[in-house]
């Protein structure tokens, strides 16, 4: 790493230059995008830059520069469980385990049936 930090030929000092800092302020938006997306996920995220440089026609040693800077976060997978029905359906409620539930047959916190002793 170079200790220049004004070398005109560092790649860093002519990107920060680079559309008056603006691909380097966007670079550094999705960068922190990316690794919070990464952080809540626990997934991979991607950043690129891409620069092209062209020849300015009739002007020798003139180049243009043009940025394309994209990214690729991690995206938390919206998925929940269901359960077959006999009919070919999806239900949230596990077939058959604990069979039919109502409140006198819903366990008390004392582990006996909340209907024990209603008549």
């Amino acid at each position: 790493m170079s200790d220049n930090t004004t070398d005109p030929n560092d790649f860093a000092v002519t990107f920060v230059q680079h559309a008056k800092g603006r691909a380097n302020d966007e670079a550094t938006r999705k960068l922190k995008e990316v690794v919070e997306a990464v952080k809540q996920t626990g997934g991979t995220g991607k950043i690129t830059i891409e620069l092209t440089i062209k020849p300015v026609p009739n002007i020798e040693g003139t180049f243009s520069v043009a940025d394309k800077i994209t990214h690729t976060a991690p995206k938390e997978p919206r998925k929940s469980m269901w359960f077959a029905t006999k009919d070919g359906g999806l239900t949230r409620e596990q077939p058959g385990l604990y069979g039919p539930i109502a409140a006198n047959t819903m366990p008390a916190p004392d582990g006996k049936s909340a209907g024990a002793g209603h008549d």
